[in-house]
């Protein structure tokens, strides 16, 4: 498994439960990272990553590239090539890159979506009416372009008989749906249509979709979901409602702010260098005492129970090395306080999979110490 340079998170844990599940988290948070193939390993190798995967390429693949992805998701998450059951990094509109792999240390069947990297994951991601979730109640609504995306890798796995094979050969092992920011989304409404079928499966979403699901099809998703989300990350905050909201909040500030239009863009984009993580960015600081009116929209929320690491304090000096001395207070956070985009300069790398590992990873919890 390659390994990444851990930083120092010192985690409190006072209020907390079961800390196996942050173990697991953890541990099964590198199957995520590997579903971004090589885009990923030469992000996380810059000077040696096509060294190290074309080294080892021999024939192409569905993409045209010498099966780099295969062989940087071997490498990211220490699978084996007989582990790996099947495997499609083409995405399309509402057709993600994902795979199907077994790991035998914990007796399980992975079936692991990636989330956004292409143009077509961002089509998808933007598809945001609500549909029904298929075989529930009418108030079981989810993100349209995440359900569309959940149905065709379902009946991908059915066409190709995936699960029917895995389980063929394992069994005894159980069934782990998960996923990363658009794949997080993607594999929380996944386990809804799995579900009937693979009624004791688990679903790891990390960095979910603020924007994914009804209040009714969360409280649903907590019995089988967890959700992980770091602190000011956006994607876990973004819906429709939020960005009308932040919309409206910025139109606000700019018509009750009397400095020139140029001062703020400029106050703006030095913010967001300058690393200020104890309050918002004054551009939408303006007006603050004004109410916005609710859009009328049924309003989406992250799925599951949500584990939420939210920063305490940062002695680091730049943003490059933002993480290294972070503390982290571990919550178990309701979905409903996600409802608004925090405007920060962490709000982009918190969401990056890479940081989640690293975060996750370097936690250390004490013996008598439990998290939910």
């Amino acid at each position: 498994m390659t390994q990444i340079n851990l930083f120092k998170a010192v985690v409190s844990t006072q209020s907390t439960g079961n800390r196996e599940l942050l173990r697991e988290l953890s541990y099964y948070s590198s199957y995520a990272l590997a579903s971004y193939g090589w885009p990923m390993f030469m992000y996380l190798h810059p000077f040696t990553g096509w060294f190290n995967l074309c080294q080892e390429c021999s024939v192409l693949d569905g993409t045209g590239m010498c099966q780099s992805n295969h062989i940087a998701l071997k490498k990211l998450s220490g699978l084996e090539d007989n582990d790996i059951i099947f495997s499609n990094f083409s995405s399309n509109v509402y057709s993600p890159s994902f795979y199907v792999a077994v790991d035998h240390e914990r007796q399980k069947i992975i079936l692991t979506v990636r989330g956004t990297l292409s143009l077509q994951d961002v089509i998808t991601d933007m598809v945001c009416d609500t549909e029904i979730i298929p075989g529930y109640s009418e108030d079981f609504l989810a993100h349209k372009g995440m359900l569309i995306s959940a149905r065709n890798i379902r009946d991908a796995c059915l066409e190709n008989n995936v699960l029917t094979r895995a389980y063929e050969r394992y069994p005894d092992y159980s069934l782990l749906v998960l996923g990363h920011s658009l794949g997080a989304g993607t594999a929380a409404i996944l386990s809804f249509l799995l579900l009937p079928e693979y009624p004791n499966l688990q679903c790891f979403a990390y960095g979910p979709p603020g924007g994914l699901l009804s209040v009714p099809a969360v409280e649903k998703s907590r019995e089988f979901v967890v959700s992980t989300v770091v602190d000011v990350e956006f994607s876990t905050r973004l819906s429709l409602n939020s960005i009308q909201e932040l919309r409206d909040a910025v139109l606000r500030a700019i018509q009750c702010n009397s400095k020139p239009k140029w001062k703020l863009t400029l106050t703006q984009v030095a913010g967001l260098f300058r690393g200020n993580e104890d309050e918002e960015l004054p551009l939408i600081q303006g007006c603050s005492n004004s109410q916005i009116l609710p859009s009328g929209e049924t309003r989406l929320f992250p799925p599951g129970k949500v584990v939420f690491l939210k920063r305490t304090e940062d002695q680091t000096q730049g943003c490059c090395d933002q993480y290294n001395q972070s503390n982290f207070e571990i919550l178990s956070a309701p979905n409903t306080i996600f409802d608004h985009v925090v405007v920060q300069p962490q709000m982009l790398t918190d969401h990056l999979p890479d940081t989640l590992v690293k975060l996750l990873r370097g936690i250390r919890l004490p013996e008598t110490e439990t998290l939910i």
